[in-house]
Parts: structure tokens; C-alpha cells; sequence
């Protein structure tokens, strides 16, 4: 079963409000706290985690795309 665009979106939605509940707070809030982090802290390894926060955000989100297509 193809997913509409407004399906992708939704799931997209549910999937980010997911993660982002575990670290309540929001998409650009959390960006803004890590570049404050790095800031501080000058520690490259800071912006790796969000990358990889970021990343697996996503691979979640085709994970579930291709099953449902």
C-alpha cells in the first residue's frame, strides 16, 4: 500500500514528536541547545550526536516508508 504525501507527512510528524518528547523540548530548540553546547564546550563530538540524533530520526522514518510500500 503506497502512503499519500499526507500520510508521509503525518508519520513524519508522530515520528519527530517521538523523539523530541524524550528530550522535551523542540527541533529547534534542541538544535539551538547543541550549538550552545558546542559553544561551550568546543567538543566536535557535540554535533556529532545531533547528527546522528538527526539521522536516525530519518532512518526511522524510510524504515517504516518501505514497509508500508
Amino acid at each position: 500500500m503506497k502512503l499519500s504525501k499526507e500520510e508521509v507527512k503525518e508519520l513524519f510528524e508522530q515520528r519527530t514528536e517521538e523523539y523530541l518528547l524524550n528530550y522535551n523540548t523542540t527541533l529547534q530548540e534542541l538544535k539551538e541547545r547543541t550549538l550552545k553546547l558546542f559553544d561551550e564546550k568546543n567538543n566536535p563530538i557535540i554535533l556529532e550526536k545531533y547528527l546522528e540524533l538527526i539521522y536516525g530520526l530519518n532512518s526511522d522514518i524510510l524504515e517504516i516508508l518501505e514497509e508500508k510500500n
